[in-house]
């Protein structure tokens, strides 16, 4: 009595490049559900036997079209195919004759990243804000100040803005473009004109965010003040061991705090839930970077890993596809992960399309 032959597809991936200059190389599986690119290298794996004889062919094929018959169904090649949506099928036929198919279906993009506009300061050190349905970017060794609605059409508000430490934030607050930098507080209505409030607190690193209707300000020894106006401050308290160079965000209606590896959150400001360390992530206390987005944050680490959370507890390791090369910056707008370098703004379509 014959056998049929079997076969399955156990592989399907490629290499590509991704955002950690230490571990440059990583590889995209279909069946780990990533996204394939057009333009890498796919290899594939077919496992075919035949126990009462022998597999003498295997064809490979790619929406219907063969495009190996020779090598077993082991084999490497470029895509080139610009389909969204495709199907990989294998036959492998057996010295009786008989034959055995297996197929699956897997999602390719056109580039790991989306080109959505040009950087108009020709720098990678900036700083960026959302306000006004718009987008702001200062350069920080200018008094530039520009803004877009689109990307690409850039506006140059200002070039003389108030202040010159290259230590600052922006953030938006009542209709308000806020900046804060060494102890002085400006707010402008329209990027333009910009007046200067008299702080009553000091401050030269610090963090600052938007939460419960109020700004929230920690300053470089882990005290914490919020202000309904930038001119009176009330204090709340100091935050146990989150002194020097943390990062202050608001997320899932909680106030959070980051310093290297530790994070806490607070419903009120007051009482502290300090969380698990961040044990896993390569992180000095030096300038984290927190990216807060409708449903989760982004902790990119100092070798510049980006990891990800659902509630600040557990976190996993996102590996992007840069494919060619290596971005400089990133921050989250109308909800997508978007990256720049000296020239231009792009986004990744793996997480956000």
């Amino acid at each position: 009595m014959n056998t049929l032959p079997t076969c399955v597809i156990d592989k399907l991936e490629s290499e590509i490049m991704v955002y950690d200059m230490f571990n440059p190389i990583d590889t995209l599986s279909v069946f780990n559900n990533d996204t394939l690119y057009i333009g890498s290298e796919i290899d594939i794996n077919v496992n075919a036997e035949d126990i009462d004889g022998q597999i003498t062919k295997v064809e490979t094929y790619l929406n219907d079209r063969l495009i190996d018959d020779t090598s077993f169904g082991s084999f490497s090649w470029v895509i080139t195919d610009t389909t969204q949506i495709n199907t990989m099928k294998v036959i492998t036929y057996d010295d009786d004759g008989e034959t055995c198919a297996d197929s699956l279906e897997f999602i390719l993009h056109d580039t790991a990243r989306k080109e959505i506009g040009t950087n108009p300061t020709n720098s990678s050190v900036i700083y960026i804000s959302e306000f006004d349905n718009k987008i702001w970017i200062k350069q920080r060794s200018t008094q530039d100040l520009w803004c877009s609605d689109d990307y690409i059409t850039w506006n140059k508000t200002t070039d003389a803005t108030p202040w010159t430490n290259n230590t600052f934030e922006m953030i938006s607050y009542h209709d308000t473009l806020w900046t804060f930098a060494n102890s002085t507080v400006y707010n402008s209505t329209d990027g333009i004109v910009w007046n200067t409030l008299p702080a009553s607190i000091s401050f030269t690193t610090f963090s600052v965010t938007v939460f419960q209707d109020k700004m929230w300000l920690c300053d470089g020894n882990g005290e914490l003040w919020n202000t309904e106006n930038g001119i009176n401050w009330n204090y709340v308290k100091k935050i146990d061991d989150y002194t020097t160079d943390v990062k202050l965000f608001a997320f899932s209606e909680k106030l959070w705090v980051v310093r290297g590896y530790k994070i806490a959150n607070s419903v009120d400001g007051s009482t502290w839930v300090y969380m698990t360390d961040l044990i896993t992530m390569p992180c000095t206390n030096y300038g984290p970077q927190i990216l807060v987005s409708n449903e989760k944050i982004y902790f990119e680490d100092t070798n510049y890993n980006l990891w990800s959370s659902l509630d600040g507890e557990i976190w996993e390791k996102v590996n992007i596809p840069l494919v060619d090369y290596f971005s400089i910056g990133l921050f989250i707008y109308d909800n997508k992960l978007i990256m720049h370098d000296n020239n231009k703004l792009f986004y990744l379509k793996k997480y956000f399309d």
